[in-house]
């Protein structure tokens, strides 16, 4: 009888393990799931964690800006770039949020912090007549600039593309991304050249940042 009791008791204590386990890990797939969709990291309550005493939500500065049709550029004659000055920053897939601001082409960072920092460009080159083959020089760049009056080149990806006489359309995309250290009020942006080759669709062409 006494060895039915003690298998029962470790029973018992097996299945509350368990249960334990899987409430957790369902705790941690809906934290990500949360983070993902709105860039705030969600705590449990000290009743729900053994953690101890943890405040239930922190803010976090999250920017994601996307491609607008009615999107302009400035010109750097110096060395043929372009700063992207426009960008979506509140309708459709774009968000700007938790202190983060956009200001011509800047975001300006909020709060000192490790910061990842990302863009992607999409370049179109439509060529109807089908009659060029030309060798294109395609540069990508994100900048920083703090307190100091020239700005720090942070990231670049560049190519030399050369696309086929026989093609309506060549078709590339540049994506760059790292995590930086940033102080409050530090700007960053990105530049490219060739902005005429640049399609700005939102899904396409996208810049932001969000504090880790």
């Amino acid at each position: 009888m006494k060895c039915f009791v003690n298998l029962a008791e470790h029973l018992h204590l097996w299945l509350s393990k368990k249960q334990k386990n899987r409430s957790s890990s369902n705790m941690i797939g809906n934290c990500s799931l949360r983070f993902i969709l709105t860039g705030t990291v969600w705590l449990p309550t000290d009743r729900e964690t053994p953690f101890g005493n943890v405040s239930r939500r922190t803010h976090k500065p999250t920017a994601h800006l996307t491609g607008s049709p009615q999107a302009d550029s400035l010109s750097d004659g110096k060395n043929g770039l372009s700063k992207i000055k426009s960008w979506e920053t509140r309708q459709g897939l774009a968000t700007l949020a938790n202190g983060m601001r956009h200001r011509r082409g800047h975001l300006i960072i909020p709060t000192d912090g490790l910061y990842f920092i990302y863009s992607q460009l999409y370049y179109r080159f439509l060529n109807p007549e089908q009659t060029q083959s030309k060798t294109y020089q395609l540069i990508h760049y994100t900048f920083k600039q703090n307190s100091y009056p020239k700005p720090l080149q942070i990231m670049k990806s560049a190519r030399n593309t050369c696309w086929s006489k026989n093609v309506e359309f060549g078709l590339y995309t540049s994506y760059q991304g790292g995590v930086f250290r940033l102080q409050k009020g530090d700007k960053i942006w990105v530049a490219v050249s060739n902005m005429s080759m640049v399609c700005l669709e939102e899904t396409s062409s996208y810049f932001g940042a969000f504090m880790i």
